[in-house]
């Protein structure tokens, strides 16, 4: 199975929402000060939630640029970033993978 079977938007989504995550815990550990708690969820940080937006949104651009597919509007990449940070947030425990992925696709 190629890559191109996964280069539809959806795909991007879901590729960039784990990029997100993956930033959302090193800028969290890095520089997380100002923690909060979702129920059901663990302790988040600011720092974390906001590196987890800017990740997904930057993955999203780059992953619809690279396989030249242009839906990547600002509003498209905020909306994206946005999801990402709350369901990653509101995820129970070691949760947050599938989750993103399911909510993401």
């Amino acid at each position: 199975v190629g890559l191109n079977k996964f280069m539809t938007f959806k795909g991007i989504a879901i590729m960039a929402s784990l990029v997100g995550d993956e930033v959302a815990a090193i800028s969290g550990i890095q520089y997380g000060r100002h923690k909060f708690r979702i129920p059901f969820g663990g302790e988040k940080s600011v720092e974390g939630s906001i590196g987890c937006v800017l990740g997904t949104m930057g993955a999203t651009w780059f992953f619809s640029h690279a396989s030249r597919i242009d839906d990547a509007r600002w509003r498209t990449l905020a909306g994206h970033g946005c999801v990402a940070a709350l369901v990653e947030a509101a995820a129970f425990r070691n949760w947050d993978n599938l989750l993103l992925a399911v909510a993401m696709g």
